[in-house]
Order: structure tokens, then C-alpha cells, then sequence
């Protein structure tokens, strides 16, 4: 009969530690998601104030860039204007907003509009070159009785501005 409590008595320890292993197990598995959790919640927090420190230069971007309207701009003033912002748009391309972030919108719409600069100043460019050489379309048709062409009024209003 000893030999039997004995038995039993190890069935019911071993029992008892197989129940304190799991216990174990389950508090670090919770411990582990918590601070994965919480690591997470401070990665997004972080992506959050990044984005939102960006809003002030976007603004400004955009502000600066209403400025190039009305006025031929030349390859000299589209390469500075583009140095100016490359910096701005470089650290706007280190992480991506999530689609939630109120700031999201604004950010790729920065991202677009820089990528895209030399194509936007080229148009604009050639916007201005057709209003002026419509408004001056009468002077540019008669100098000493003589016409300049297409090409040649471009030039003219290009070099004027």
C-alpha cells in the first residue's frame, strides 16, 4: 500500500508541475504580447508625430510653389526650387502613413506634386509662354511690317520675364 500512496503521491506532483509549467508558459506568452503590444502602440505614436511634423514644411511647399505661377521660370530658378524641397521630400518617403492618419492625404500629395515638379514647371512654363504671346499676339504679328513665328515669339517671351 506504500508503494501505491507513493505512486500516487508522485502522479500528483508531477501533475501539480506539469500545472505550474503551463502556468509559467501562459504568463510569459501573456507578457510577451503585452509588450509587443505596447511596442507597437509606440511605433504608431512615433509614425503619428513624424507625419504631423511634416504638416508645417507640406504647407509652406505648397505656399512656395504659388508662387512660381505668372512668371517664366528658368531652368536655374526649377533646379533651386527643386534643391530647396529635396531634403522635405526625402524624409517624406522614410515611412508610410497609414491610409487612417489624418495626415496621410497630405503627405502623398506632396510626394506627387514633387515628383512630378519638372513636368508641373514645364507647364506652367509653357501655360505663361501662351498668355503672353496671346496678349502680345498683335504686337508680335507687326514688327516693321514683318510677323515672328511660333518659335521665335517663345523666345522672346521666355527671355522677357
Amino acid at each position: 500500500m506504500d508503494y501505491i500512496c507513493g505512486e500516487q503521491s508522485k502522479s500528483r506532483n508531477i501533475a501539480h508541475n506539469a500545472t505550474n509549467f503551463m502556468t509559467i508558459i501562459v504568463l510569459i506568452t501573456i507578457t510577451v504580447i503585452v509588450l509587443l503590444l505596447t511596442y507597437w502602440r509606440w511605433h504608431i505614436k512615433k509614425i503619428e508625430d513624424w507625419a504631423q511634423s511634416l504638416m508645417e514644411p507640406i504647407r509652406l511647399y505648397f505656399e512656395d510653389i504659388s508662387t512660381l505661377q505668372n512668371h517664366y521660370i528658368s531652368k536655374t530658378e526649377g533646379n533651386i526650387f527643386i534643391s530647396k524641397w529635396k531634403e522635405l521630400y526625402s524624409n517624406a518617403l522614410t515611412h508610410n502613413v497609414s491610409q487612417k492618419n489624418k495626415t496621410h492625404k497630405e503627405i502623398n500629395r506632396f510626394k506627387n506634386s514633387y515628383k512630378n515638379l519638372p513636368d508641373y514647371i514645364n507647364s506652367l512654363n509653357q501655360n505663361y509662354i501662351d498668355s503672353e504671346s496671346a496678349k502680345f499676339d498683335a504686337f508680335f504679328s507687326n514688327i516693321d511690317g514683318k510677323s515672328l513665328d511660333k518659335c521665335m515669339s517663345k523666345i522672346v517671351v521666355s527671355m522677357a520675364s
